[in-house]
């Protein structure tokens, strides 16, 4: 780039992520090319920041060449003329779709195996009495006589069986089965 921001080279990367050959995006500015439809306010601070600082780096959403949105990370490096003046911006974008994809499914990951740890804490606090309840949630058996007795075994118990049915610890299924 220029340091006002037009595009002065175009490689086969920028040609396979943008979808636009060299010979229609020369001279025109990055923010028509690169990030045409797109809003962020980040944009606009690319190239002053780059020519204060020497840099500028970030993660920003950009439209490919058939209008499918991808993750970029942009890098950008001020480049200077023997006499260290200013000179050019050397921009570099890189496709990380992929990678924020994976991303994002290993935190969804973590969480659900922490709500699965939370559950089975939550378990093991509610299992001081054990109490054979039904799907429905009743008590049932030796069960029933033992709950009249005491309802907050009985409340524990239906907590426990709602929560092994949520998924988090596996054992639900039909039929009476000891909670605990």
């Amino acid at each position: 780039l220029d340091l006002e921001g037009h595009i002065k080279l175009w490689n086969r990367g920028a040609e396979k992520i943008f979808g636009k050959r060299a010979d229609q995006v020369l001279g025109s500015s990055y923010l028509d090319v690169l990030f045409k439809d797109v809003v962020n306010p980040r944009l606009k601070e690319i190239i002053p920041v780059t020519r204060e600082h020497g840099e500028w780096t970030g993660d920003l959403e950009v439209k490919d060449g058939s209008g499918k949105m991808l993750v970029v990370q942009v890098r950008t490096s001020l480049v200077l003329d023997p006499q260290g003046r200013a000179k050019e911006i050397l921009m570099v974008n890189t496709d990380i779709t992929e990678k924020k994809k994976l991303e994002t499914q290993s935190l969804r990951s973590q969480r659900m195996e922490s709500l699965g740890t939370l559950a089975g804490g939550i378990i093991s606090m509610l299992d001081g009495v054990r109490l054979m309840v039904n799907e429905a949630g009743a008590p049932v058996g030796e069960a029933a006589v033992m709950a009249a007795g005491n309802p907050a075994a009985l409340a524990r118990a239906r907590l426990r069986r709602k929560l092994r049915r949520g998924g988090f610890v596996r054992g639900g299924g039909g039929g009476a089965k000891e909670v605990g």
